[in-house]
C-alpha cells in the first residue's frame, strides 16, 4: 500500500497542543479521506469519502497497513525520565509524523530560498545552521562550505530542494 499527504496546510496560528492542518490522504493513488485538527489537543477528524452506512475499505485497510507498521521510541520531553517504551504506530501516530515532516519540509523550502541552510556533526535531526548576514546558496559557496567542514558537514539543506535531486 502507498499512502500520502497532499495539499498539507499548516495553521501555526491555531495550534494550540496539537497541530493544525488540513490535508488529503490518498491511498494508491486515489482520495480516500479528507484529514482536519483544530490544534486543540484533540485527535485528528478522518472524513472518508467512500463511508457507507459506518463502513469504509479505506478506513479499515489504512487501519491494517499502519498498525502493522513497528513501534516507534518514545522521543517527547514529556517522556524524559519515565520509561514508556516504544509506541504502537496507529493511524493517528502516523498522520500526526507525516505531518510535521512535511511542515518541517515547508519551512526548510522557504528557508532555503532566502539562506543556505547546512547541518554539522553533531546538530540534531531537526536542528540546522544559517549564515548571518544571508549567503544564498550557490555551488560555488557549497564547495567552500565542504573545504571548510569536512567530514564534519552532514548536509547542505539547500541541496534537498535542487530540481533533479531526491
Amino acid at each position: 500500500m502507498n499512502a500520502e499527504l497532499r495539499k498539507v496546510k499548516v495553521y501555526d496560528g491555531m495550534s494550540r497542543e496539537t497541530t493544525a492542518f488540513n490535508a488529503e490522504l490518498w491511498i494508491d493513488g486515489k482520495l480516500a479521506a479528507h484529514v482536519e485538527n483544530d490544534g486543540g489537543g484533540g485527535p485528528n477528524f478522518l472524513r472518508w469519502v467512500d463511508m457507507m452506512h459506518g463502513k469504509s475499505a479505506f478506513q479499515k485497510a489504512f487501519d491494517a497497513w499502519t498498525e502493522a507498521m513497528p513501534p516507534v521510541p518514545v522521543e517527547d520531553e514529556w517522556a524524559i525520565g519515565r520509561d514508556f517504551g516504544p509506541m504502537a504506530m496507529d493511524a493517528e501516530l502516523w498522520i500526526g509524523e507525516e505531518v510535521e515532516r512535511i511542515a518541517l519540509e515547508q519551512q526548510l523550502r522557504r528557508a532555503c530560498g532566502r539562506n543556505t541552510l547546512i547541518r554539522l556533526e553533531g546538530d540534531a535531526a531537526n536542528e540546522w545552521r544559517t549564515f548571518k548576514p544571508a549567503m544564498k546558496f550557490t555551488p560555488d559557496l557549497a564547495a567552500k562550505l565542504r573545504a571548510k567542514h569536512g567530514a564534519n558537514l552532514i548536509e547542505i539543506i539547500n541541496e534537498r530542494f535542487i530540481k533533479g535531486a531526491k
